[in-house]
């Protein structure tokens, strides 16, 4: 059956219409790619066509993620140590901070579900492994989207008041243990340059922008330039739908970076150069219903709190892209972990059965 009154539906069609159709336009030697994605998105629609899985269900998947990222580890250190790069068994570093991200998740929500310490531990070691490739966005993303749960979570259940806390204070502590140690040892330039800002040594200027955003700072002044042109012209059919993917080796200026293909910058910008009003609006809703949903989860029942980390994947993905390219491959995971949740508080699971 064809799913009926969901929340993302409506703005997946409109994003990927804005997709395809501008880079058939424009990059039509990218077209393949444009549909490849579009059709991968509709991981959405899978869950909401089945019979949402029983609590027991959910626990067990729940649980097996927080294996799999332990059985993970020693992947990762090989990696590390030995091949002196970050990367799992797939992907590039990326990957290893977006999967952790979604381990970390799924054990701050079974530790809120189950106050087992096992599953705090558990999220401080793999946000300790999500830290590790410093992935400035990523981090930011994960950050808030715990802080957001347990926000949330705290304010259905107040006599968890002092475990909320020490969860969050275990991350500002990873966090700020995590910025020095890249600072300090790693010397990672950009994080030496924010040091180099708390100790007032530096001040703003383009360069130290710069630094502190691997150029993102030219290149979305760059965007700009493009966004403005296309004001200025009055193209009508760029504003509307956008230049298409992986387009700006042909627009004027290009990403002041040789190769690059679209403008890294502030998401809504390079976006809007790629898919126009309607994918930026199409993104917007994705990014706030998605929001709304986390809201408006029951807390107080048990049910509901298991949804938690299924719901959060995807806002941790959309808060994490704020800086970086809206799609990668991670993106039909994040919406199929939502469509989850969302199915299965529509038809309002029941425990250890199906509906």
């Amino acid at each position: 059956m064809y799913p009926s009154k969901t929340l993302l539906l409506t703005p997946l069609h409109i994003f990927n219409f804005a997709t395809v159709l501008s880079t058939a336009l424009y990059v039509p030697e990218k077209l393949t790619y444009a549909l490849k994605y579009s059709f991968l998105r509709y991981s959405y629609i899978f869950p909401h066509l089945i019979k949402p899985p029983s609590t027991e269900i959910l626990n067990k998947i729940s649980f097996a993620l927080v294996i799999q990222g332990y059985l993970l580890i020693p992947v990762f250190l090989y990696n590390l140590l030995v091949l002196d790069r970050y990367k799992l068994l797939w992907g590039s570093i990326f990957k290893v901070a977006e999967i952790y991200a979604l381990f970390t998740l799924f054990s701050v929500g079974l530790f809120l579900q189950k106050r087992n310490p096992f599953y705090a531990i558990s999220a401080i070691v793999f946000f300790g492994i999500m830290i590790a490739p410093a992935r400035r966005a990523e981090l930011l993303g994960l950050m808030l989207t715990i802080l957001f749960m347990v926000f949330l979570y705290v304010r259905h259940n107040r006599r968890y008041l002092k475990a909320g806390l020490a969860v969050l204070g275990s991350l500002v502590i990873l966090a700020v243990g995590g910025f020095l140690y890249l600072a300090e040892y790693k010397k990672d330039h950009r994080f030496v340059t924010a040091m180099r800002i708390i100790e007032g040594e530096i001040t703003l200027n383009d360069e130290v922008l710069n630094s502190l955003s691997s150029r993102r700072w030219d290149i979305l002044k760059a965007g700009l330039k493009v966004i403005e042109k296309d004001f200025s012209q009055g193209n009508i059919v760029h504003l509307l739908i956008g230049h298409g993917i992986y387009s700006g080796q042909k627009l004027d200026p290009p990403p002041p970076i040789r190769g690059l293909e679209f403008y890294e910058s502030i998401v809504f910008v390079q976006e809007f150069i790629q898919r126009g009003f309607l994918g930026v609006i199409a993104m917007i809703f994705i990014f706030a219903r998605s929001i709304i949903f986390l809201i408006r989860l029951n807390l107080d029942d048990q049910r509901e709190i298991i949804l938690l980390p299924f719901a959060a994947y995807l806002v941790f993905y959309n808060l994490s892209t704020i800086f970086t390219p809206y799609v990668n491959a991670t993106m039909p995971l994040a919406l199929f972990t939502f469509a989850v949740a969302e199915a299965c508080k529509r038809n309002k699971v029941q425990a250890g059965s199906t509906v």
